[in-house]
């Protein structure tokens, strides 16, 4: 989300526009050495929940008396009980998924099962976006689980009617197709050597990520294809690492934690093909830096994967690796290879920067 801020500050900047960012300021939580979990989670809260809106309530005085015409953006739907504390008619929140939300009113196909405390802070969540004037969803998947949600908790709405816009996220960071020899120079910066080909997921350890299917994948096309896969983002966990040894594919599993950018993106080009078999998302960021990267996707046949990719991605079960694997072959065919990195380039188009910031702008108006 940080980038995600950094896009429309550095953006706006350009257009002469008077941009500030706010965020919480750690007191509390300078206190612990983990704000994460036990006692450091309490003492964040109350920097987050407690004090800021504080500060919030005195910017917005100062505002006033300065007699400054003032647009508010909240960059995370998970801040939303900041609405509270600024003006709703004059605030936009993008809301990136509610998946959490979901997770914490017991859906279980949003995989994200939520403690005690974690439920009342997503209901305190959904209890402020129903009260919002204007959300921005980054697909329209994400906006019908909402409207779900809304009809779920029964909303009505009273007076104003909210306006609810799609706007797609866009690249909040550079992703383009490199050279073989670049590639070949960046891995060698960070030692690291590729003896045969491999394919790509990038991703957290969340059990909605899906990444065993890419070992069950690579054991479906057993001795067709003798590559490694390779796992970026966090380590690797013990259930990955139960179906690795399940099938004794130690030797063909490459992990990368949290590679810098410049890692990131030789490792999208180097790959036969970025294969993501999420069962659920809010948009699918690496989707399009993939494509972005020149590189081939398969993933998941369901939106909002075939919302953002359309028909310049194949598509798959992410119940059925042998349905990956099988459109993995398909690839191997230079031609068609070929033809879904050009049309994946030509898909990025409408996620360009500059659209989204733009699109932003007049929704604030």
């Amino acid at each position: 989300m940080k980038l995600f801020m950094r896009m429309f500050y550095d953006a706006y900047q350009l257009k002469g526009l008077v941009v500030e960012v706010w965020h919480p300021v750690v007191f509390f939580g300078k206190k612990v050495t983990t704000t994460s979990s036990g006692i450091g989670k309490w003492l964040s809260y109350i920097d987050k929940y407690l004090l800021f809106p504080m500060v919030l309530v005195g910017k917005r005085i100062q505002a006033k008396i300065e007699k400054q015409d003032v647009v508010y953006h909240i960059c995370d739907h998970s801040n939303a009980p900041y609405l509270l504390f600024l003006p709703r008619d004059k605030t936009v929140i993008s809301c990136h998924d509610v998946l959490a939300i979901r997770g914490a009113l017991g859906f279980k196909d949003s995989y994200c099962p939520a403690s005690l405390t974690g439920r009342i802070l997503q209901e305190w969540i959904l209890y402020s976006l129903l009260k919002a004037h204007k959300i921005a969803f980054v697909s329209e998947f994400t906006k019908n689980q909402f409207l779900e949600l809304k009809q779920l908790k029964n909303k009505q709405d009273i007076g104003s009617v909210p306006m609810y816009k799609i706007i797609y996220n866009g690249f909040n960071a550079n992703f383009s197709q490199l050279k073989e020899e670049e590639v070949k120079k960046v891995f060698d910066r960070y030692n690291i050597h590729f003896s045969t080909p491999y394919i790509f997921h990038v991703g957290s350890a969340l059990s909605r990520k899906n990444r065993g299917l890419l070992i069950d994948m690579m054991y479906e096309l057993g001795d067709s294809w003798n590559g490694v896969v390779c796992f970026a983002g966090q380590e690797i966990d013990s259930k990955l690492n139960g179906i690795i040894n399940k099938y004794g594919l130690e030797d063909r599993v490459v992990s990368i934690v949290k590679p810098p950018h410049d890692l990131l993106v030789a490792l999208y080009n180097g790959c036969q093909a970025f294969v993501f078999p999420s069962f659920t998302e809010g948009f699918g960021w690496p989707l399009i830096e993939g494509q972005a990267c020149g590189t081939p996707v398969i993933t998941s046949s369901i939106n909002p994967m075939m919302e953002v990719c359309g028909m310049t991605a194949l598509y798959a079960n992410p119940n059925d690796s042998s349905a990956f694997a099988n459109a993995f072959k398909l690839l191997w065919d230079t031609t068609f290879r070929a033809s879904m990195i050009g049309q994946g380039l030509k898909n990025c188009e409408r996620f360009e920067k500059e659209t989204k910031v733009n699109a932003y702008l007049d929704f604030y108006e």
